[in-house]
């Protein structure tokens, strides 16, 4: 038995020292890291060899956390879809959303805007420009486009659906009539668009726009305490369609004299309100005056005097003027009715045949100018017919072609 103990101690010692290879022709081979060993550890020429096994690192190399970091890096800085915005409320929702109230001031006049927008076409840009834009802090830069320009039939049915009062008969012969290529009539339309109905600022828009010699009229005039404000711009653009010529006329020449005289109130009152009652120098009221501030005694008998008026035009109603309120402090005031001064003289020949005209009164065959021409030869041959003619001048001055042949015929 023991002879069988030494012999397998031989064997095993022989197998041992080949797989040793210490004397054999052929190396041995570096196996790199031992798979198998399930203590971590790693032998040198594992250690050795594992830079050149695997020189480029990547995410997978460095474990599952370094992969959850890596994909993090990677990923877009926003991957939410963009927001659905398909309406007006829906835009307006996101404005109100952010609190950029600065944009429209509140949520209703965000609709509105928006609606007026809408008019012909929805504003698709602004939706999708917003449903986009997640910066609450750069929504302004989506801009809303701008309306379409109202035409004058949208712009007078408004003024219907409103119940705005205008005095014009056809509103879109005139809206067509003062439009112009930049619409200015129509556009004053806005204000009263999908039930809005703000009527002041519409007549506001048309006084600016259109009806500009009328806005400054009453401006002037309301700044001197002389007009109410409200229906002011409504009753001076009315007046131009006053059926009556004569009227129509009345008002140009008021809306002409206010604009000449700047600001001054008392100009403006004069304008406005004219004498009730124009100057009318008849003989006896000539005289009446002349003798009673005792001119007499400066300038020679009252008889004298008419005689030279009535060669002179305007100088009998200058004096008439001058003195009917008071005598003057100074008789030589007087002197300014004999250079044609002293202030206004009431009508005469070319108040007379104007009014006439507007009113349909001038002699079959006759116009303006020959009015003008027969009423001057008349007062240069003097007499009586002078005189009646000059009793004619006040009619001259009446508001209305009623008024006028009232006076006429009186």
């Amino acid at each position: 038995m023991r002879w069988g103990w030494a012999l397998c101690l031989c064997w095993v010692w022989a197998i041992a020292g080949c797989d040793d290879g210490g004397g054999g022709d052929n190396p041995p081979v570096d196996r790199g890291v031992d798979a198998t060993r399930r203590d971590g550890a790693v032998d040198d020429a594992g250690r050795d060899a594992a830079p050149d096994a695997a020189p480029d690192e990547g995410p997978g190399d460095r474990g599952p956390d370094a992969l959850v970091d890596a994909e993090v890096d990677a990923a877009p800085v926003d991957m939410a879809p963009p927001l659905h915005i398909e309406s007006c409320e829906d835009a307006c929702n996101r404005v109100a959303a952010c609190e950029r109230f600065d944009i429209f001031g509140d949520e209703q006049a965000c609709l509105d805007a928006c609606a007026r927008s809408s008019r012909r076409s929805p504003p698709t840009t602004w939706f999708e420009c917003l449903s986009l834009e997640r910066n609450c802090n750069l929504i302004q830069l989506c801009r809303l486009p701008a309306p379409p320009p109202l035409e004058c039939a949208e712009t007078c049915a408004a003024v219907a659906d409103c119940g705005v009062e205008v005095p014009f008969p056809d509103c879109e012969a005139e809206c067509a009539a003062r439009n112009g290529d930049d619409a200015l009539f129509s556009s004053c339309g806005e204000p009263l668009i999908d039930g809005a109905c703000h009527a002041d600022r519409f007549w506001s828009c048309l006084g600016e726009q259109v009806y500009t010699r009328c806005d400054r009229r009453c401006a002037v005039s309301v700044e001197c305490n002389l007009v109410r404000p409200d229906g002011c711009l409504q009753g001076c653009v009315g007046e131009s369609f006053d059926e009556d010529a004569l009227r129509r006329r009345r008002s140009e020449q008021r809306t002409q004299c206010v604009s000449l005289a700047g600001m001054d109130c008392a100009r403006i009152d004069a304008c406005l309100n004219p004498a009730a009652e124009p100057v009318v120098a008849d003989h006896d009221t000539f005289c009446r005056l002349w003798d009673g501030c005792a001119l007499n005694r400066f300038f020679g008998p009252c008889d004298d005097l008419w005689d030279f008026g009535r060669e002179q035009p305007g100088f009998a109603e200058c004096v008439v003027n001058l003195l009917r309120d008071e005598c003057p402090a100074d008789p030589e005031q007087v002197f300014n009715c004999f250079d044609g001064g002293g202030g206004p003289v009431g009508p005469s020949c070319a108040e007379l045949c104007e009014a006439r005209d507007l009113c349909g009164a001038l002699p079959a065959g006759q116009d303006r100018q020959g009015c003008l021409t027969t009423c001057f030869d008349q007062l240069g041959r003097g007499g009586d017919g002078a005189d009646r003619l000059r009793l004619q001048f006040p009619c001259g001055a009446a508001e209305s072609c009623p008024e006028f042949f009232e006076c006429a015929e009186a």
